[in-house]
């Protein structure tokens, strides 16, 4: 726009020199046909005394409500070491697409900085859809004082990965119902269960009818002056398994609804059960590698590393899939517990199907609709 200005003006003052021959008019279009050369001058000058920092603040996001906007906020801090020449416009260019919902988006920051200045400005993007979203600058451009001309300062740069999430749900999950007991060595034990293990000792209380004599100890019995029994503890698993179905039959805005509660459950499920410093073992239908994938989660990190393994799977119809890739792939020994979590409500999974004794499958979808609470006759919201 300011070059096509430009040339209406030079057009202008080239005419009207022609037509009245004046000096003033003739040396008015020289200096106006020359000043671009300035401008050229002074934007390399400036190039070269100009420096811009980008900086992504936080690279998880966690939505403040479900189903709005994520905000990734991009930090752009520029620096004029010019003595005495000040940049009146500065544009960043970003642009942003989230590999697991296929939205993207361009955004532009204009920004302006005085000589011998550093400034700091804020670029907002807001991201729809959960996912992981890769941020780029596509590029940064300075502009000369009449917008002629420009400059790159950037060229594009290497895309930094954001991770949005829903907010979490507050859950409790009772630990022992899903951490199974297990066959091999271990060093977690129930704090709340009896079990079978002598390595590890749960309680020591009186005798009672029934009670094995193997199981006394004898010196604390002396010196109670009664028999006194010892309780063996529970081995436990070293993981919870939690298996996650990418399957459902809605489309468009309805599926972007159903992966964002799909993901806030697994989000909320992990966190409770960290909360219980108990690890956990994800399984789930990879429909763009055609077989099950299996991570491990023993710590918050390494639940974000999983979320970016799992916004990598393609999202499949086929709520069989995962039972049947799981039957073949798994072992021969039957699970113990586990949980299941889907939003399909077509879904037929259960614990035998899996191979699992004691599974639990929480529909997210449902409990969702639960959430929102229903209307009595008068049309008042009741929740649930």
């Amino acid at each position: 726009m300011g070059l096509l200005i430009y040339i209406v003006v030079l057009l202008l003052l080239g005419g009207y020199a022609i037509f009245y021959l004046e000096f003033a008019s003739m040396q008015l279009f020289l200096i106006a046909l020359i000043f671009p050369v300035f401008m050229i001058i002074f934007l390399q000058l400036l190039r070269r005394k100009l420096y811009v920092e980008i900086e992504i603040r936080s690279l998880l996001v966690e939505k403040e409500k479900l189903f709005s906007p994520g905000q990734i906020v991009i930090s752009v801090t520029a620096e004029n070491m010019s003595s005495f020449l000040p940049l009146l416009k500065g544009v960043v260019f970003v642009e942003y697409k989230n590999g697991f919902s296929g939205e993207k988006g361009k955004k532009k920051l204009y920004f302006s900085v005085d000589a011998t200045e550093r400034k700091k400005q804020e670029l907002y993007l807001d991201v729809k859809t959960v996912g992981d979203v890769c941020v780029s600058v596509e590029k940064i451009k300075i502009y000369d004082y009449l917008s002629i001309f420009s400059r790159k300062l950037m060229k594009k740069q290497p895309g930094e990965h954001i991770l949005v999430l829903p907010p979490k749900k507050e859950m409790y999950l009772e630990a022992d119902h899903y951490m199974s007991e297990s066959m091999g060595e271990t060093d977690k034990f129930s704090p709340y269960k009896k079990g079978e293990d002598p390595s590890e000792i749960f309680d020591i209380r009186e005798f009672k009818n029934g009670d094995k004599y193997q199981r006394i100890h004898w010196k604390l019995s002396f010196k109670k002056q009664t028999l006194m029994v010892k309780d063996y503890s529970l081995p436990l698993a070293d993981a919870v398994l939690i298996f996650v179905d990418f399957s459902m039959t809605e489309t468009g805005k309805d599926r972007e609804r159903m992966l964002e509660i799909l993901t806030r459950g697994i989000y909320s499920v992990s966190f409770a059960l960290f909360e219980q410093e108990l690890p956990q073992k994800f399984i789930w239908y990879d429909g763009l590698a055609g077989a099950i994938r299996e991570e491990k989660a023993a710590k918050e990190e390494d639940l974000y590393f999983l979320f970016q393994e799992m916004f990598q799977t393609k999202v499949s119809a086929d709520s069989g899939q995962l039972a049947n890739s799981y039957a073949v792939w798994k072992d021969s020994k039957p699970v113990e517990s586990g949980i299941y979590l889907t939003v399909n409500t077509d879904s037929r999974i259960d614990g035998k199907e899996l191979g699992v004794r004691n599974l639990r499958v929480i529909n997210l979808k449902e409990d969702f609709i639960h959430e929102q609470g229903t209307t009595d006759d008068r049309g008042k919201r009741v929740a649930k």
